[in-house]
């Protein structure tokens, strides 16, 4: 089986930006991938990711990218400008070329359309959480099912 690890990424005290985090403690159970929070300091889970040695990195962020709060998309960390939203201190882009080089990885960012980053996580980001949770559990279980 490919070796995949999911990095939720976000600040939850800053509302929707907790999208991230969210997202990897709700996908926690599944066996075979690495799930990580990286929360505000994505850059501080590089250890357990290097022993983990995965081939594919995913990270999940709250990304302003023009969409309906809580839509999600898929997006290259190495092609894109970087999120105009951003609470961690190192940009994704960066440490998406560091892992590439350093680990052989390769890297994708599911970014989640934020509505505030004041008070509670949004009703539109919840359901988007869901959805992506869906969706992650769902790539995973197909690449199971593909590589058997």
């Amino acid at each position: 089986m490919v070796k995949l690890a999911i990095v939720g990424v976000g600040n939850e005290s800053k509302g929707d930006d907790a999208a991230g985090v969210l997202v990897a403690r709700r996908l926690s159970d599944l066996q075979g991938i690495l799930v990580l929070e990286g929360g505000s300091s994505p850059e501080n889970v590089t250890s357990p990711l290097r022993r983990f040695s995965p081939a594919w990195v995913i990270f999940v962020d709250s990304v302003d990218f023009g969409g309906k709060p809580g839509e999600f998309r898929v997006f290259d960390p190495l092609k894109t400008q970087g999120p105009r939203i951003s609470t961690h201190t190192l940009p994704l882009g960066l440490l998406s070329r560091y892992l590439e080089v350093e680990l052989g990885a390769r890297v994708l960012l599911v970014g989640i359309q934020p509505k505030s980053l004041e008070g509670p996580v949004s009703a539109e980001v919840g359901l988007g959480v869901e959805r992506v949770v869906a969706f992650l559990r769902r790539a995973v279980q197909m690449l199971a099912t593909e590589l058997r």
